[in-house]
């Protein structure tokens, strides 16, 4: 597949001056990419669990907590289903919940060697508690869970990512000066709307990224160092959404989806293009276009981005007045 053709077929609604952001993401990310790992944002727990289902109806539960957990993912390592039997996973207040069963395909993700039926990862379930039951009666029914990912509470992940050795060029100016999404819903709205499409995505329950709708069809961008093969698109999910309600407020609801395909990708470009499953469970957060010219100067840009894993943060304000934009592309 040719890339120029596929990007020329993609809508041009919402452009918004989406040159000059791709230009900035591209610019930065290759020699980001070429010289920096993405860090750990989960820690592996190896767990010995197995869940039956007797002959008689019943439920059979396990719950893992992990005190200031940001979210937990569970990985199956094997799956024995009759028909009527489920496993379910969820969170306390079951604002997330997967059924994963013969007549249930809930999304899930995989690595090494699973093989998406009898081994593979359930999808994150936000937050330090999650509920694993197996439902229904089968007598030769089981669920073996041999670790989980917990993922490190936030003010870990910052420290962490504070103390990484990233090159200065990360960011323009003195320092960050990122905000929250949220907290330009009404002084900027039309910054805000076009933030919607822009997504975290989770690499294999341990890396992060953003990510972003691009054309009003099924396709989402991300970059090359997050997910360079089919491997890694095979282990992703996307969450939508993630991000405050308000300004400095508690976390809004996600909307989580996984990659169904990696459709291209380009190391030198550090530019990966995927699917999803579930298309029309992200429809609504609208899409970003492709505007191919070359940016005005002093044109203003402005950054919708999960950086380091964060909550969604917009990038519209800066303490320098003037940024050389080639020095950025060393």
């Amino acid at each position: 597949m040719e890339k120029r053709k596929l990007l020329d077929r993609m809508p041009m609604k919402h452009t918004w001056k989406a040159a000059c952001l791709l230009a900035v993401w591209c610019m930065t990310s290759f020699s980001f990419a070429a010289s920096f790992e993405l860090p750990d944002i989960s820690k592996t727990v190896p767990v010995n669990v197995r869940l039956l289902s007797n002959a008689k109806p019943l439920e059979d539960t396990y719950v893992f907590s992990e005190p200031g957990a940001s979210f937990i993912k569970v990985h199956f390592s094997q799956l024995t289903l009759e028909e009527g039997v489920v496993v379910e996973v969820a969170s306390p207040n079951r604002t997330e919940v997967y059924h994963y069963g013969t007549k249930h395909s809930a999304p899930r993700t995989m690595s090494g060697d699973d093989d998406g039926i009898e081994r593979f990862s359930a999808m994150s379930v936000s937050g330090d508690t999650v509920e694993v039951r197996i439902l229904g009666a089968g007598g030769q029914s089981s669920a073996v869970i041999d670790h989980i990912q917990v993922g490190l509470p936030e003010p870990q992940v910052e420290q962490q990512l504070n103390g990484l050795d990233v090159e200065t060029e990360s960011i323009c100016g003195n320092s960050d000066d990122k905000r929250g999404a949220s907290c330009f819903e009404f002084s900027h709205p039309t910054e805000y709307q076009h933030s919607k499409p822009v997504a975290r995505i989770l690499i294999d329950g341990r890396k992060s990224c953003t990510a972003w709708r691009v054309g009003a069809d099924n396709h989402v961008i991300t970059n090359n160092h997050c997910v360079g093969d089919a491997r890694e698109a095979a282990s992703a999910e996307l969450w939508f959404n993630f991000q405050q309600k308000y300004c400095g407020g508690e976390r809004a609801d996600i909307i989580k989806v996984s990659v169904d395909q990696l459709l291209e990708t380009d190391w030198t470009l550090d530019m990966s293009l995927l699917s999803v499953k579930d298309f029309d469970a992200i429809r609504a957060f609208g899409y970003l276009g492709l505007d191919p010219r070359i940016p005005e100067a002093n044109e203003t840009i402005y950054i919708p981005q999960h950086a380091g894993g964060r909550f969604k943060e917009l990038g519209i304000y800066s303490d320098s007045k003037v940024i050389d934009a080639k020095s950025t592309n060393r």
